[in-house]
């Protein structure tokens, strides 16, 4: 059985090994996350037997668009723990972090995925792809 809830401080040891197991980054690195930017607040998580298993942390953001400014969440390091992968963990995350930005007025949800098979993945959640860039070179004498 799972519990979906949102994140508590105490639970901040098991966030940082799950994080360390999906995303593999240096420990400097993910102790710098947790002390400048985890809110337990902004953290939805699945628990199984006391353990997390899967979260996601939302960044709080602004975007302006012609002087009209939005607040937003980016979705940041939503991952789950390897045996528990492919059990629709995920998902139902997303769907928690959806109706948890609409209580808060939060209109948009956006994310980077890791990797390009990801796209698809979140394609299939509803999300779409809406930030593109393009590369241009000028001289210095344009």
């Amino acid at each position: 059985m799972f519990e979906f809830k949102i994140a508590s401080a105490e639970i901040k040891e098991d966030l940082i090994k799950l994080y360390q197991e999906c995303f593999h980054e240096d420990l400097i690195y993910i102790n710098l996350f947790f002390e400048k930017q985890f809110k337990p607040e902004n953290c939805f998580v699945a628990v199984h037997n006391g353990k997390v298993v899967c979260a996601i942390h939302l960044l709080e953001a602004l975007i302006i668009e012609n002087d009209k400014q939005e607040d937003v969440y980016y979705i940041y390091a939503a991952g789950t723990s390897s045996s528990f992968r492919g059990q629709g963990l995920m998902s139902k995350l997303l769907k928690h972090v959806k109706e948890l930005a609409r209580r808060r007025s939060r209109e948009y949800l956006f994310l980077l995925p890791a990797n390009d098979y990801l796209y698809s993945y979140y394609a299939k959640q509803g999300y779409i792809d809406f930030f593109y860039s393009k590369l241009i070179k000028f001289t210095r004498n344009e």
